[in-house]
């Protein structure tokens, strides 16, 4: 995207960037977490309706993983059986909008990256003397 931008716009280019990439990485985070919060649930119901796991030992997902520990060795595999199908769930969510992202970028035209910056910041390398050069 920043080598399509008129040198001017160089710095609200990159920052345009940074801001839709944590945006995207919210939006990330709460559509996995929804994902895996309804799947658990749902996939917990099932444990529960085959007797996996007994009344006595039902539990949210976000308090799932302190109380497994204490609970029987039966319960506890249900238990991360059922992490495993929520977690698998949520990535095949993610996979799946990544996919889509994908098949979008290949109609984005390709732009030359060879490009010098040459904005109102004026910036310039500059070679250092060896006097300011720093032993690493």
């Amino acid at each position: 995207m920043q080598s399509t931008i008129v040198d001017e716009d160089f710095g609200i280019a990159t920052m345009s960037v940074t801001l839709f990439r944590s945006i995207g990485q919210a939006f990330g985070v709460s559509i996995e977490g929804s994902v895996f919060r309804n799947h658990f649930d749902g996939f917990l119901g099932d444990a529960v309706a085959r007797g996996k796991v007994p009344r006595g030992f039902l539990v949210s997902g976000v308090h799932a993983a302190g109380f497994i520990k204490g609970s029987p060795e039966s319960v506890q595999i249900a238990y991360r059986n059922i992490y495993v199908d929520s977690v698998r769930t949520g990535w095949y969510v993610m996979m799946g909008i990544a996919g889509l992202w994908f098949l979008v970028s290949l109609w984005v035209r390709d732009q030359n990256l060879d490009k010098w910056n040459n904005g109102k910041q004026k910036f310039r390398v500059q070679e250092r003397t060896e006097d300011e050069k720093v032993e690493v």
